[in-house]
């Protein structure tokens, strides 16, 4: 049994150690958006309580036609100094924070540093942690609930992330601020939770491929190889590299932030059909027309701290279904991978960037979003996947509150 972990772990290591460094998920521009959107839904709903609403107000000054522009017409870039205030400072503060020295700090109770709190690579917890571009039949691409551990101290979280744990966490001293009346830390782990939930809607986040090379390689893209190595256990793993001259080959970043680079053609028309879409999701989502996973109700999101318990309130991270929650948003995320694959291969083709043929690339989605034959575009599934980001942080706030 001891070997056994041994070589998985030892499998694992190897795998991350030449895995380059994760990247942030919708990009400053996309948070922002989000952010706002969720809070204005709050503030235009006449059933929502007051004191949330005049909190939000207190930090958010927007209206829908300021968020269009921003969708269609602004570039925040990689630097948004321009939107550091109220929610929109801490709606992007959990991904500035790792370029600082703060940032580098361990936090409590993981000891690893804030650019590990946004992602879980589900493949970690299955037999074989790697990406199956194409699975076997009956072959699962994702662990079970049952798999995933609930102890953060495995060492598989160092791998692969520790977003399932720090959902919870935040929504737990969200509340505890909350009832303290401590504006200032309301604010602050508000903007965090509704990241980290933001963050959990980003396919990437949800898998150890989290730069779709998997689907480039092989001589499908210039520029993109297989590394090979063979363990003493006669297990041989593959693993994705970019050559130097082709680093610019990003899959990640080009559903995370190509769309919002500039606002130019074919962008500009991109980024107008992304809003549309993004607004009749929202109110598909509404209708209960498009498949959303529910959001925890209060008194649920955290398990039972035992009284006396030392370790209880660490131990309560996993329990409650903010843990659940999570992995159920990863893995709705996580089935969008072969269309985001598929189309960087369009669009990496010539081994230059393709705009037109990465957005308005076209997929059959069978599952929760539609019979086999409906298709999704690349822009579809962002505007998709940033709805049910809004719903999700509007719920999640509202729900603390």
């Amino acid at each position: 049994m001891l070997r056994t972990r041994f070589i998985v772990q030892l499998l694992l290591a190897l795998v991350v150690l030449m895995l380059p460094a994760q990247a942030w998920a919708w990009s400053h521009q996309g948070h922002i958006l989000m952010t706002r959107l969720a809070c204005l839904r709050i503030l235009q709903d006449p059933a929502a309580p007051e004191g949330l609403k005049t909190f939000i107000s207190g930090h958010m000054k927007y209206d829908l036609e300021a968020c269009r522009k921003l969708a269609e017409d602004e570039v925040a870039g990689a630097e948004p100094k321009n939107y550091l205030t109220g929610f929109e400072g801490v709606a992007t503060l959990p991904d500035r924070a790792q370029g600082m020295s703060d940032g580098k700090v361990p936090l409590a109770p993981f000891k690893m540093p804030e650019d590990k709190m946004h992602f879980l690579d589900l493949e970690v917890f299955c037999a074989d942690p790697v990406y199956l571009v194409d699975p076997a039949p009956q072959q699962p691409q994702v662990p079970t609930l049952a798999q995933v551990a609930r102890d953060f101290t495995d060492p598989r979280y160092k791998i692969g992330g520790y977003v399932m744990f720090r959902v919870p966490q935040c929504y737990g001293n969200l509340v505890t601020a909350i009832k303290a009346k401590k504006d200032a830390e309301t604010l602050n782990w508000a903007g965090y939770l509704m990241h980290y939930l933001e963050d959990s809607h980003q396919p990437h986040h949800s898998t150890i491929d989290f730069k779709s090379l998997s689907y480039l390689a092989a001589a499908k893209v210039p520029g993109v190889h297989a590394v090979k190595k063979t363990l003493s256990t006669g297990k041989e793993v593959s693993n994705y590299e970019v050559d130097k001259g082709n680093k610019g080959i990003n899959p990640h970043g080009d559903v995370e932030y190509q769309l919002f680079e500039n606002n130019v053609e074919p962008r500009k028309t991109f980024r107008a059909d992304y809003w549309k879409k993004l607004q009749a999701d929202l109110a598909l989502l509404d209708a209960g027309k498009i498949a959303v996973i529910e959001s925890p109700v209060a008194g649920t999101w955290l398990g039972t701290v035992e009284p006396n318990d030392a370790a209880g309130k660490d131990k309560a991270l996993s329990q409650g279904k903010g843990f659940e929650y999570d992995y159920s948003l990863l893995c709705q995320g996580h089935q969008y991978l072969p269309l985001v694959g598929h189309a960087a291969q369009a669009a990496y083709g010539t081994g230059e960037f393709n705009p037109a043929a990465f957005f308005g690339f076209k997929e059959k989605m069978a599952g929760a979003d539609g019979a086999a034959n409906d298709e999704l575009s690349v822009i579809d599934m962002i505007a998709l996947q940033n709805a049910r980001g809004v719903l999700a942080a509007e719920r999640a706030i509202r729900t603390a509150w």
